[in-house]
């Protein structure tokens, strides 16, 4: 809920919490001070180059809000997202993956999404969502290589037989379309397939 009209700016936590999820504001007065705060909090990310914020609007009349999720701002594009190791095309693969979860309008998805963007751009670890067995720009090429490596040396006859197997190996084509942290999503993919090969 908007504080009251005539409140402090430097009382108003949606001004200074690090994330900001709009849901359902449809009234006149919630919409224009969702306007207003979320081109305060654009300005001041951009004055004091602090990228651990980030804001959604959900179903929030018929206006685009776009989306900032750490050093990406979908209102003002940057040339450096292109160059996809560094954080703002780091930001902006989060943005897209966060609307894709925040759309499916599960509290699953949703918890999610906000634990994907603290874990990356807080400073903090979320261990719900730290590790990932995915090959990521984020990791870099050393540690994709290395995590590639040792699951070929200690598990490689194992992923032969999986992928020699018809119901396994579908399984694995399911698995690698989603994002390995999302273990509500990974669990429902492997228990829809029921292979021994994947106990």
């Amino acid at each position: 809920t908007p504080p009251e009209n005539g409140s402090e700016d430097a009382n108003d936590a949606c001004l200074t919490s690090n994330a900001l999820i709009a849901l359902g504001l449809t009234t006149p007065s919630d919409i224009q001070y969702l306007s207003r705060t979320f081109r305060k909090r654009r300005t001041s990310q951009q004055q004091s180059s602090s990228y651990n914020k980030c804001q959604f609007a959900i179903d929030c009349g018929s206006n685009n809000y776009a989306p900032l999720v750490g050093p990406y701002d979908e209102a003002n594009p940057n040339p450096i997202e292109s160059i996809p190791w560094t954080d703002t095309a780091s930001g902006r693969r989060l943005a897209v993956q966060m609307t894709e979860l925040f759309n499916k309008q599960s509290t699953d998805e949703f918890a999610l999404a906000v634990m994907l963007f603290f874990n990356q751009f807080s400073g903090h670890k979320v261990p719900w969502v730290q590790h990932s067995i995915d090959v990521t720009w984020e990791k870099g090429p050393y540690q994709n290589a290395k995590e590639i490596y040792s699951m070929i040396s200690k598990c490689g006859p194992c992923i032969t037989k999986c992928l020699a197997d018809e119901n396994c190996k579908a399984c694995i084509d399911a698995l690698d379309v989603i994002d390995t942290r999302d273990q509500v999503a990974s669990y429902r993919t492997v228990v829809s397939y029921e292979s021994e090969l994947l106990r």
